[in-house]
């Protein structure tokens, strides 16, 4: 049993466990709150391309929930602040901050998302303005928030309610443009614009379980999630974790009278109803206090020390040179809870892509490509091609908690980094059958614990079955499949009938004219474009062989077949894990963005046509790789139309025209065994002329990663035998030294190629 508290001592445990000092700077928070300002520089690296980058002053958490669950009415938001969640009701809110299976775990960490639509957000826009004043001439923080004791809430002060503007501490801004984005057309400014209204937050939940004798269920669960459009948020793992534990606290004063066993015919005198009633308000009072101090803790985290960089310089950091000390920004965060302060070690990762979410429990990154291939072997492929083309992926787990399921999904999404709109639009790391919103999307990604999902085709093309460590193909797919090997065998039969020995004269290699091979280039991408749309409405698809998730080229083969193997080598320990993971994604990324690449490499297109043609390629052309089939296949999705709005031509240069270098091709013949001298010559003089600003340095550098080599065939040249590439090498390796990231890089080659470099230096001084 629980000792019961007087009413009288109450406001002496809040004043105890909530003091003045303890609420962290409340002045300075309320700076924070009510004058934030947008402070805009000018990074000095980068301006001459007149890009700006925004200080981000701290977390900007815009919304703070704690639910429970109660054995009368079931899961229950009990506490919103600073005002209710205008664009999901409290029974959605709380069925997915309490996923199936809650009460089995003592604790468990999720991530989930939460939408809104345009003109609910139109709405709340002029609301905001309309009230920004009052809210922020307001004192009381308790006008600001919504307490909602057993679950009950005024659904006309839910409407009206809306968040602070305040909390909005990082605004949309044009950093360097980016890698692979521009807007092409007024129509599509006006998507992107229309793109922006859309409503989507961050969510990281924290759900834990007390024991408690004398209740009906022995236990109480409870959970505690912070709500962000930044994904920061969920650096703040720990220090929801230890709030929590105090909010328990808070309720241990009570006498949960409402939820002990008692006879139901027993009926308890007034004078004592009362009194519990009185004690349940003081709790409700001083657990709404906590809750505030919560938020205003999270948000006078200071950020405005941290790195800010530039998409290229992202890149660069990311998967270039995987350094973690230039990749994260390490700080202490202070919390103080009654006359205790503790500090928590955070590290908030600064370089990852839209698609990917970290964060860390115990010291171990909860998301990892190492434990999704480990697990899943070859069938890794299956996921990645379930991804692109589209189709309806449901990872399940009856046995494990929510939270490995929520983990295992968005390992899967790091596979494609820079995937437009894949986390945002098409993923749902949790749903139950209160959430089913997902349904409404094509191609959707979802995590689910109930085993209704899994034992209802209906639901998925693709299913990944955690405990089994098994994936599954639905059955219709199965069966297309069969009819599609069918047609596939008549049409080689009549291709090969059909098959002639002419060489095609549209070949765009025959082109000699650089403007005429980009004006062909660009009607062919027009043409191409508009096959694909009076395909689809005529109801002619591409060969479903391309679209088949169980079709795995010979490149993914050989291409998780290194995976597996370099994984198995370098056997996670927990001082490389780390290096292991970065490594592993870093592949991923570049395997990703060569079959997207190949999408919009109109070139490969025409040339893969003329090899499924004559059966064979001009002996002066290197045979296209099977991964094109993969690429023909995503350009028929919805997918590719997100994306071709802000890919500027599917490769990743910028700065530099790919008319006059293109630097993946001559990357690619300088790893090469053997070139020809005057070859070589030749790219070493297209390098030292074209490649001269910073921006264009660093955007070359990010073609060399070190998991490849890093700068080595750039630096092997300064041992050749001719002295003209000796000196060409060299040159250019100075030009590279000229920013810090060339500097780096360079001081990481073995020692064998600093010394030819350092001997070419003095000689040809």
């Amino acid at each position: 049993m629980i000792p019961s508290t007087p009413s009288s001592a109450l406001p002496n445990i809040i004043s105890s466990c909530i003091s003045s000092d303890s609420l962290i700077s409340l002045e300075d928070s309320t700076n924070i709150n009510n004058n934030t300002t947008t402070t805009t520089i000018t990074s000095p690296q980068n301006s001459s391309n007149d890009s700006s980058l925004q200080i981000i002053k701290n977390m900007g958490i815009e919304y703070i929930f704690l639910a429970e669950f109660d054995i009368d009415k079931g899961s229950i938001v009990k506490v919103q602040y600073p005002s209710p969640y205008p664009y999901a009701t409290e029974y959605s809110i709380a069925n997915l901050m309490l996923p199936d299976g809650s009460h089995n775990c003592i604790e468990d960490t999720t991530v989930f998302f939460l939408r809104g639509n345009n003109e609910i957000n139109n709405n709340h826009h002029n609301e905001n303005n309309t009230s920004a004043s009052s809210l922020n001439n307001s004192n009381s923080g308790n006008n600001n928030s919504s307490i909602l004791s057993n679950g009950s809430n005024d659904g006309g002060e839910e409407a009206k309610s809306s968040p602070r503007n305040s909390q909005e501490v990082v605004e949309k801004v044009d950093l360097n443009t980016s890698l692979e984005s521009t807007i092409l057309s007024s129509d599509q400014v006006i998507t992107e614009q229309s793109k922006k209204e859309e409503i989507f937050y961050y969510v990281l939940n924290v759900q834990k379980q007390k024991k408690y004798e004398g209740l009906r269920r022995a236990a109480r669960v409870k959970s505690l999630a912070i709500v962000s459009k930044h994904p920061y948020c969920f650096s703040l793992r720990d220090l929801l974790s230890k709030a929590l534990d105090h909010i328990f606290d808070a309720y241990d004063h009570t006498a949960y009278s409402k939820e002990r066993k008692k006879d139901e015919n027993e009926s308890l005198p007034s004078s004592l109803s009362e009194n519990n009633l009185q004690q349940t308000d003081l709790i409700d009072g001083l657990v709404q206090t906590l809750v505030e101090h919560i938020f205003e803790t999270c948000n006078s985290i200071d950020l405005s020390s941290m790195k800010l960089y530039t998409a290229q310089e992202k890149l660069f950091w990311r998967y270039t040179i995987a350094k973690k000390k230039h990749t994260t920004h390490n700080l202490m965060i202070r919390y103080q809870y009654g006359n205790k302060v503790e500090q928590f070690p955070t590290s908030i990762p600064i370089c990852l892509s839209d698609n990917e979410i970290q964060y860390q429990l115990n010291g171990i990154t909860q998301t990892s490509l190492c434990r999704l291939v480990t697990n899943f072997k070859e069938n890794t492929m299956l996921i990645f091609n379930a991804i692109l083309y589209q189709k309806r992926i449901v990872f399940f787990s009856g046995q494990q908690l929510a939270g490995q399921v929520v983990n295992t999904l968005l390992s899967s999404l790091v596979m494609f980094p820079f995937l437009h709109d894949l986390l945002k639009k098409r993923t749902f790391p949790y749903a139950s059958f209160s959430n089913l919103e997902f349904l409404d999307v094509e191609g959707y990604i979802v995590g689910v614990c109930n085993p209704m999902f899994a034992q209802r085709e209906e639901y998925y093309d693709l299913l990944v079955d955690i405990d089994k460590m098994e994936v599954k193909v639905s059955q219709t797919i199965n069966e297309v499949r069969k009819e599609v090997k069918k047609q596939e065998k008549k049409e080689k039969k009549e291709l090969r009938k059909r098959r002639g020995s002419k060489v095609n004269s549209m070949d765009v290699k025959n082109i000699s004219n650089q403007q005429d091979k980009s004006l062909f280039g660009s009607m062919l991408m027009d043409t191409m474009d508009i096959i694909d749309t009076i395909g689809v409405s005529v109801g002619v698809n591409k060969p479903k062989t391309f679209d088949d998730i169980c079709f795995l080229t010979n490149d993914d083969l050989q291409f998780i077949k290194e995976i597996i193997e370099l994984i198995q080598f370098r056997t996670p320990k927990s001082n490389n894990f780390e290096m292991l993971e970065d490594l592993i994604r870093s592949k991923f990324y570049s395997y990703s963005k060569s079959i997207i690449d190949l999408a919009f490499d109109q070139e490969k297109q025409i040339l893969y046509q003329q090899q499924l043609y004559h059966g064979s390629v001009p002996s002066n052309q290197e045979a296209v790789t099977d991964n094109i089939k993969k690429a023909l296949a995503w350009r028929s999705t919805l997918s590719f139309k997100e994306n071709k709005r802000i890919y500027r031509s599917g490769r990743r240069q910028v700065h530099i025209s790919t008319e006059t270098l293109n630097i993946e091709s001559a990357i690619q013949k300088l790893r090469k065994k053997t070139l020809p001298e005057e070859e070589l010559i030749s790219i070493f003089q297209t390098f030292i002329k074209h490649v001269n600003t910073r921006e264009e340095i660093l955007e070359f550098l990010t073609f060399l990663p070190e998991n490849e080599g890093g700068i080595e065939p750039i630096a092997i040249c300064t041992l050749h035998s001719s002295e003209m590439m000796r000196l060409l090498s060299v040159s250019f390796l100075k030009k590279i030294e000229t920013i810090e990231e060339g500097r780096l890089l360079v001081q990481n080659m073995n020692m064998f190629l600093l010394l030819g470099y350092d001997r070419g230096t003095k000689l040809y001084n």
